[in-house]
């Protein structure tokens, strides 16, 4: 996830989305960010060929959860605007999980950070994305053409 993901600090962030505790990768979710990265879906449109195995799944876990130089956040302040993102693992697909994450989020970083709008881009043919997209109420503002690995990508936006 793009916006809360440290808020620009680095104070330690959880966000509770009802059945859902969102927060900074650990050591522990080594094995479950490996199984990601190997899925087929996932690796197609998103690939992280630096996760190859356990070890590689901790430092990737260190890396995401170290958002003391600001990388994991994507807004711009004079604009009022920002990006979001998500992986979902195989086990937590097509039972609400992404909508439920990209909602959350979006409604702290309108809360917190006093954004304007929020982007969020995903493969135009992930029709899974697609769906999350819709009913987390962002509006399809175009596609934009060979962007990420997966070809087109469906660029959606929601505003405060």
């Amino acid at each position: 996830m793009g916006c809360p993901a440290g808020f620009g600090t680095v104070r330690t962030v959880e966000l509770m989305t009802g059945r859902l505790v969102l927060r900074r990768p650990v050591d522990a979710d080594a094995a479950d960010v490996l199984a990601l990265m190997r899925d087929p879906e996932a690796a197609r449109c998103i690939p992280a060929p630096a996760v190859a195995d356990l070890e590689t799944a901790r430092a990737w876990c260190a890396r995401g959860a170290d958002r003391s130089d600001g990388s994991h956040a994507t807004w711009d302040h004079d604009h009022a605007t920002a990006k979001i993102g998500y992986r979902v693992g195989p086990w937590h697909r097509r039972r609400g999980t992404a909508t439920d994450i990209v909602t959350a989020v979006t409604r702290r970083c309108f809360a917190e950070l006093g954004l304007a709008r929020i982007q969020l881009e995903h493969a135009a043919g992930n029709l899974g994305s697609c769906a999350v997209t819709v009913r987390a109420g962002f509006t399809l503002q175009g596609i934009l053409r060979t962007t990420i690995p997966c070809r087109d990508a469906w660029l959606g936006d929601v505003e405060s």
